[in-house]
């Protein structure tokens, strides 16, 4: 691998989404004293070390140096869509579900996804090959997709959560509305990516950007973090 980087105009539409992350991320770190937070401002994170991966993907000259974020970009969707189902379940009002045993069985499947995509060389149940097709072009392996479907699954947990708040609580329905909204965008806009049938960047547009900005609108319409706003609930 070469390791040499030149400027690309495609790296825009990651970059948008990095700053939306960055952003977001400031604003529940603000805001960390707040149960709900704290795996917000995590998700952010790793949604920020995967764009990040994106954009040095699209940058790199060499194909190597192309793959290598690639494989580096595998690490991170499982383990945010579990730290998002944290950070729902906490909105809803059920922390107290997030005991030892819940965050073992919900991260257990993206901490062994993580171990399979640092050693796919050795089995490629992850990936069969790359291949560059103007980006690169991963070839799904047999396990692909078993682990992938993870992240539709917490989907429809996730799903399953906010509407039992929304039947409960009326003045929750806009406000998960527009996170479902964002969650069914970004599954589809990351579908798309993996089918190759968008680029990298229009992926992370899509699959991140738009979720962002669904828990944007609630963050700051709807101040979902707020301390004052949680001390209400609270009484």
């Amino acid at each position: 691998m070469s390791w040499s980087y030149s400027y690309n105009t495609d790296i825009w539409p990651a970059i948008i989404t990095l700053a939306v992350v960055i952003y977001f991320g400031s604003y529940s770190w603000q805001r960390r004293n707040v149960a709900a937070s704290r795996p917000f401002m995590a998700a952010c994170c790793l949604t920020g070390f995967w764009t990040l991966g994106v954009i040095l993907e699209l940058m790199a000259v060499d194909f190597s140096t192309k793959v290598f974020w690639v494989k580096y970009q595998g690490f991170w969707p499982l383990p945010t869509v579990a730290t998002v189902a944290c950070f729902i379940l906490h909105y809803a009002g059920l922390g107290k579900w997030l005991t030892r045993r819940t965050y073992a069985l919900l991260f257990l499947f993206p901490l062994l996804s993580v171990l399979m995509v640092v050693t796919n060389n050795f089995h490629h149940l992850i990936w069969a090959g790359f291949q560059m097709n103007g980006s690169v072009v991963a070839s799904p392996g047999k396990l692909f997709w078993v682990f992938n479907s993870y992240i539709y699954l917490l989907g429809l947990f996730n799903f399953t959560i906010l509407v039992r708040l929304a039947i409960h609580s009326p003045g929750h329905r806009l406000p998960v509305a527009i996170i479902l909204s964002g969650q069914v965008f970004g599954r589809i806009g990351y579908t798309l990516g993996e089918l190759g049938m968008i680029g990298p960047a229009e992926t992370m547009l899509l699959s991140v950007g738009t979720v962002s900005v669904a828990y944007g609108l609630v963050l700051l319409r709807f101040h979902a973090i707020d301390p004052i706003a949680a001390a209400r609930r609270a009484v």
